[in-house]
């Protein structure tokens, strides 16, 4: 909702209109003009000042417009109009009010629907879109006609900017999913032993989730610089909007996978490091050891995982009994709100192998209404 004060200035009479706009709605405040019945040009201006200023104090408008300078025949009239005009503009500044211009054909265009209208039919116009009772005096009409042709503008704006915003959102949301993949092992990146961390990984995407993605995939040796570099490449310059690592993790002196991880993080996500630390631990004591984290980098999100195959199955998919009945979640349940929270773009899972969580609200049928 907002308040605009539409001025026609005059360096004789200057017209005012003051409108109040709540969405489609227009409100009539208020109208006049300001007469300066005096001879010399500075007390002119002076009046202009004063009543503008005056104006701006009793109706406290959000937004000021006023029509742009024309040519007029006569040269002395126009400097006298640029200077009327000049004087109403600066009251506005110095109140702090954002300040509109609009030619004159344009606002008969918005509010009669013909450039080359005439002063009468403004005055029609402007009584029907505001359901006057009274038609307003001449000057307060052309006035009222320019704070219209805002409200109008201001309408406009917002509904291109609405049909772009949901634009964005929609190509958010479809957009193909990039996952970075970050196998951690000096024995596997130097060839001693074929990496297993990747290859499951991959697998199991293929096996969970529902909308296709692409994969950026790196081996690299337990090396923090490394590791940090290249999880800033993936999320910097690949626009990776998933980042798993695997291996790493533990409390030696070469896992440094969590350390190279905060590191490059905006943001921890501490309760993914908790909730695979509940899944580990039924199945070893040991996994109070590891220091598995999960960070936020730019719009990314970024999760460490086991170094063994069977490990990151278990972290991702959690706890199921013989039935395959789910005793303790899986950290994936909770990824593709996360991912949506943080960057717009819409995944799901297969129930049959996991379950994504997120509110009603979030979900496509609702997001699409």
């Amino acid at each position: 909702m907002s308040i605009i004060l539409g001025i026609d200035p005059g360096s004789r009479v200057t017209g005012y209109g003051v409108i109040r706009q709540n969405g489609r709605h227009l409100e009539y405040l208020g109208s006049g003009a300001i007469r300066t019945q005096v001879e010399d040009l500075p007390t002119r201006l002076k009046r202009i000042y004063a009543g503008v200023t005056e104006i701006i104090t009793q109706f406290q408008p959000d937004m000021f417009a006023i029509e742009q300078v024309f040519m007029a025949k006569n040269a002395d009239s126009a400097l006298k109009l640029g200077q009327a005009r000049g004087t109403a503009i600066v009251a506005a500044v110095n109140h702090d009010l954002p300040v509109f211009e609009y030619a004159a054909r344009l606002v008969k265009q918005t509010v009669v629907g013909i450039g080359s209208a005439d002063k009468v039919q403004v005055q029609d116009m402007v009584t029907r879109i505001l359901k006057l009772s009274d038609k307003p005096q001449v000057d307060a009409a052309d006035a009222l006609a320019i704070a219209i042709t805002h409200a109008h503008t201001i309408q406009h704006s917002l509904h291109i900017a609405g049909s772009v915003k949901t634009t964005e959102t929609h190509e958010k949301m479809t957009a193909l999913l990039k996952i970075g993949l970050v196998s951690v092992s000096d024995r596997a990146s130097s060839g001693v032993y074929q990496d297993q961390g990747i290859p499951e990984l991959q697998q199991w995407l293929e096996q969970a989730l529902v909308d296709p993605f692409e994969v950026e995939t790196r081996l690299i040796p337990d090396e923090q610089p490394l590791i940090e570099q290249t999880l800033k490449e993936l999320v910097d310059e690949y626009h990776c909007h998933l980042v798993l690592t695997t291996g790493g993790t533990g409390p030696a002196k070469r896992d440094v996978t969590p350390d190279a991880t905060l590191a490059v993080a905006d943001r921890e996500m501490p309760g993914f490091g908790e909730q695979m630390r509940q899944v580990s631990l039924h199945f070893v004591p040991t996994a109070i050891l590891s220091r598995q984290v999960g960070v936020i980098r730019k719009n990314s999100l970024i999760l460490n995982l086991p170094g063994q195959p069977k490990a990151i199955k278990e972290t991702l998919e959690g706890v199921k009994d013989e039935q395959g009945k789910v005793l303790v979640k899986g950290i994936f349940s909770a990824v593709p709100y996360c991912l949506q929270l943080i960057d717009g773009i819409y995944i799901d899972t297969k129930p049959e192998v996991i379950t994504s969580f997120r509110p009603k609200a979030a979900r496509r049928e609702n997001l699409e209404k």
